[in-house]
């Protein structure tokens, strides 16, 4: 080969590669201290160490480390922009996710106070435990006041004068309807609190 065709065929590489910044977009890449494997368009594939001349237009880039064993590891999806004599210069950093747990190992939940306060009065748990409680207490007081009645009939029933006869009657009259009144509160407390759990 002579040295006239040589030397021609260097001046047009020389040219071409001086022409092709004016007619390409440069594209490197910066990483984060890890070699990324990068694919352009889906068929050019590239790493995060090589610098690439484009044609204008829009390029699908998408990237991910190149020795990350998580499947499917967090990468880069993206599209890049590129202008004839541009040079772009992408940093490569792995999007922000939430790390797997491991196994056996499960993430801590925020416990959050529930919102009751579009729920009706009836439907709330103080009420239902407020009836509960309510039901208790007037089966005792029910009982109770049937014990002070039974007392005060059997005083009644011992006595000699008439004052006192008339006194414990009546005492015993009184214990006897504020039992039987809690008695009934205490089973329609108890009622309204079943009714509430079949809910």
């Amino acid at each position: 080969m002579s040295k006239r065709l040589i030397g021609a065929l260097v001046i047009v590489w020389a040219a071409t590669l001086t022409a092709a910044p004016s007619r390409h977009g440069m594209l490197c890449f910066i990483d984060d201290g890890n070699t990324w494997q990068i694919a352009i368009d889906d068929s050019l594939l590239v790493t995060s160490a090589d610098t690439l001349w484009l044609q204008p237009g829009s390029h699908r880039l998408n990237a991910r480390r190149m020795n990350d064993t998580r499947w499917p590891a967090a990468g880069i999806n993206t599209k890049l922009t590129l202008s004839a004599g541009d040079t772009l210069r992408y940093l490569l950093t792995p999007p922000a996710t939430n790390a797997p747990a491991l196994p056996g190992v499960l993430p801590a939940v925020a416990r959050k106070k529930p919102d009751l306060s579009a729920l009706a009065l009836y439907e709330r748990p103080v009420f239902r435990n407020s009836l509960l409680a309510g039901a208790i207490l007037s089966n005792w007081a029910a009982f109770y006041g049937k014990h002070l009645a039974d007392d005060a009939y059997n005083a009644y029933l011992r006595s000699n004068r008439r004052s006192d006869i008339e006194r414990y009657y009546q005492r015993a009259q009184t214990y006897d309807t504020l039992s039987n009144v809690f008695l009934g509160i205490s089973v329609a407390a108890l009622s309204g609190y079943l009714w509430l759990l079949t809910e």
